[in-house]
């Protein structure tokens, strides 16, 4: 029998889709006669909708271990005492909840019920851990792991970031464990999920080998007998311009009676702007940023009253010149156009004066007035969604052996665009992430005082960015740089100016012999394409701080997998008063990278 029980472990733990992991906590006290203050050896205490439980030693002390996370009603009691309830009792990973129970005589009597209050000072802490409930999660200003664990004492983060840094640390170095599986991507979880959540600042414990600032410790929900759920909707949509949406979902209860239950839950968030600022953006229109990539760049010119006026030349002009008279000036045609070379065909503003044009091109942009201008709340191409799954299976295989199989899925999309691109706001990039884990616990109690806990979980995180104007793949990616696609047809309307030397007309002295006159030689602008020389228009703008119509060029490639796999093993027993853990683990990551810019 024990062969079998043996092989079947190691079938579990040669399963890639399951994973080992649960946190427990520990319940101890004594139990005394109320009235004389004597310990009563022999009292039964009982964790109530389980099957954990202590017989009191002869001086009337119990111990309770491997709890799992939650919370819980525990009750003592003794033939010829009424029997008493403390409810509500908090169970926190890692850590040792003292009840102690006064048992009155008289069997006639009811049973006496006490609400649990958590102590202040938890007495076998290393350093000040500081742990939420499910309860103090909902009630809270905000949503998310790292956004509950910066309301403490000694964790600063710039707001909407997610990094924590914890007691002058680095972001990086705080490490982050969800039901025991420390976390290689996002904590994403949808909030009803969670139990508990630890937050161990500085002092941390040997049983986390590699931390340095802090540890976020998660524990999810289980199941129960009964069924239990809520369903919750969040939206800002008439109250603000960032377009926040929120809906979640939670459920959990039987499945095979008390030897199988389940918990699930699900959440779906979607902002239209991710981090809105209080000042807004600098925005212009849509119908501006039209004429600016049909037209980027302009002639400059003065009309018959001495005001400066602006031609603008069609980004669809290629190489070519722009045709000049016999006075150097460039030809405008009697229905006011000027026609290029290729025949591109420039409208001209009525009233210009053809000598005042200065065929050096000017960015349109810099041109525009105030009016063209405004300050909105909702940024451009900054929204963010995200999915989330979480969920499990806890079976009671054998009366004194508990297994635990779940699994969390994450898929997020984040869509960015600089700051500075504000005429070129198709200059964005879109990210893609995608986060798995699956986990299963083996937790077999040897005896009262006694049990071990077997954990392997497995992580797969993948994910790419790349520029939202191209097809997102490699083979999208590589043709980026070809300029002959539709995405830079704007960016092909810069040109570089020179001179070429032609003749522009004849000097005729008046005589018949046309061998006499003499060719009046000017110089007809001629314009090349600017991205030839290998510099983007931007490059040329005051500091770069500002993208102009057509974007800064191709914003390249990335993708990333990256996987993990843990194995643990760990035994807790209790001896006497003291109570001992030891273990070990096995880690094994593949981090696999690349990407180029254009």
């Amino acid at each position: 029998m024990l062969r079998k029980w043996g092989m079947f472990v190691l079938m579990l733990l040669a399963t890639p889709a399951l994973v080992l992991a649960q946190n427990t906590g520990k319940i101890s006290g004594v139990v005394t006669d109320a009235d004389t203050g004597d310990s009563i050896p022999g009292a039964q205490v009982v964790v109530v909708g389980t099957t954990l439980g202590a017989i009191t030693d002869v001086d009337g002390n119990y111990f309770i271990i491997g709890v799992p996370v939650g919370a819980y009603d525990v009750q003592a009691r003794f033939v010829g005492y009424q029997e008493q309830t403390v409810t509500g009792v908090q169970i926190s990973s890692g850590y040792t909840q003292e009840i102690n129970f006064a048992l009155r005589e008289g069997v006639e009597l009811g049973e006496i019920v006490v609400e649990y209050e958590r102590p202040l000072i938890q007495k076998d802490a290393v350093g000040v851990p500081k742990s939420v409930d499910a309860e103090e999660i909902v009630n809270l200003p905000v949503r998310g792991a790292a956004a509950v664990a910066s309301i403490q004492a000694g964790v600063v983060s710039e707001e909407g970031s997610g990094t924590l840094n914890v007691r002058g640390g680095r972001g990086s170095e705080v490490t982050y464990y969800i039901d025991g599986v420390k976390v290689v991507g996002t904590a994403a979880l949808p909030q009803s999920a969670v139990q508990e959540q630890e937050m161990i600042i500085g002092n941390i414990s040997a049983r986390y080998g590699d931390a340095m600032s802090g540890i976020i410790n998660i524990t999810t929900k289980s199941g129960s007998p009964n069924f239990f759920g809520s369903v919750e909707g969040v939206t800002s949509e008439s109250l603000d311009d960032f377009g926040y949406n929120l809906a979640s979902v939670a459920l959990g209860g039987p499945v095979v009676g008390d030897n199988l239950n389940f918990f699930f839950a699900a959440e779906y968030l979607d902002q239209a702007d991710s981090g809105p600022r209080a000042a807004g953006q600098l925005r212009v229109s849509d119908a501006t940023l039209d004429d600016l990539r049909a037209a980027p760049t302009s002639l400059r010119a003065l009309d018959g009253d001495g005001n400066q006026v602006l031609i603008p030349v069609p980004a669809s002009m290629g190489e070519t010149y722009l045709p000049v008279d016999s006075h150097g000036d460039i030809v405008i045609g009697a229905d006011n156009t000027i026609v290029a070379g290729d025949g591109t065909v420039i409208n001209v503003p009525a009233g210009v004066d053809a000598s005042s044009i200065n065929p050096d091109m000017v960015l349109s942009s810099d041109y525009l007035p105030e009016s063209a201008f405004s300050v909105d709340k909702l940024k451009r191409k900054n929204n963010y969604s995200r999915l989330a799954f979480n969920g499990n299976l806890n079976f009671n295989v054998m009366e004194n052996i508990r297994m635990r199989v779940g699994a969390r899925y994450v898929t997020s999309e984040n869509q960015g665009m600089s700051s500075w691109a504000i005429f070129s706001p198709e200059d964005a990039n879109v990210n893609t992430n995608r986060d798995m884990q699956f986990f299963t616990t083996w937790t077999h109690y040897l005896s009262n005082s006694t049990f071990y806990q077997l954990q392997f979980d497995y992580t797969d995180r993948t994910g790419d960015g790349c520029d939202e104007r191209f097809d997102c793949s490699i083979e999208g990616a590589l043709f980026q740089g070809d300029i002959s696609q539709d995405a830079w047809a704007t960016t092909r309307g810069y040109k570089n100016l020179a001179f070429e030397t032609v003749q522009i007309g004849v000097d005729d002295h008046g005589t018949a012999d046309p061998a006499d006159d003499t060719p009046i030689m000017g110089q007809r602008p001629t314009y090349s394409y600017r991205w030839q020389d290998g510099r983007f228009p931007t490059s040329e703008t005051a500091g770069r701080l500002i993208f102009t119509a057509g974007g800064n060029g191709p914003n390249g490639y990335s993708e990333f997998h990256n996987t993990q796999m843990r194995f643990q093993a760990m035994a807790t027993t209790q001896i006497g008063l003291h109570q001992l853990e030891f273990g070990g683990e096995f880690e094994q990551q593949t981090r696999r990278s690349y990407g180029f810019s254009g």
